[in-house]
């Protein structure tokens, strides 16, 4: 991404962090009725972890809506429907452009996952400004803003471990006794 670019999304970053009032909760997983998925697989070898996930997800009764960013040219490895973006849809000023960002940023999805092995400025900005009310992702240092439960990752572990670590502390969460406080699950 060119640096102007960079610099104009870490300024939407600060704005959309700041100024996102959305009412935070984590719901009882069993009362879980609607989930966004924000990822970014690179490694051709775990898409069908992506595919299990999802259908994992939709089999429970779970309404599901993802969104993914490519970075380079693609084909379709997934076996469920999805929005994307790319580098075109990044303004000069650093602004997502279309409608489907802009949309799936303001659904109040009970849990977000986000599913990537490293952190882009891109979707740093959707998850600042998402009004999801339980945003789950892996740990980044400094990145603790943006979610409300982080899974802390081995070295060398991958997008896999990342899943089974998601849904297991998510179906661990008790509303009651973790209202209002952030995670971090290792």
């Amino acid at each position: 991404m060119k640096p102007i670019k960079e610099f104009f999304l870490n300024l939407r970053i600060s704005r959309a962090n700041k100024g996102n009032k959305a009412k935070r909760i984590s719901t009882n997983y069993s009362e879980v009725k609607s989930v966004g998925i924000l990822f970014l697989i690179e490694n051709d070898n775990h898409h069908e972890e992506m595919n299990k996930f999802v259908k994992g997800l939709m089999k429970e009764g779970k309404k599901v809506e993802a969104m993914t960013y490519f970075t380079r040219e693609h084909d379709n490895p997934y076996n469920f429907s999805y929005n994307f973006f790319d580098e075109k849809d990044i303004s000069l000023s650093g602004a997502l452009k279309g409608e489907k960002v802009a949309a799936f940023m303001e659904k109040e999805f009970d849990y977000l996952f986000f599913i990537s092995l490293k952190q882009t400025l891109a979707f740093d900005f959707i998850l600042a400004g998402s009004k999801a009310k339980c945003r789950v992702g892996p740990y980044f240092e400094g990145k603790e803003d943006f979610y409300e439960l982080m899974v802390n990752l081995n070295p060398g572990e991958g997008v896999d471990k990342l899943i089974d670590g998601m849904k297991h502390y998510t179906r661990e969460i008790d509303r009651k006794e973790n209202a209002g406080r952030q995670a971090v699950a290792s």
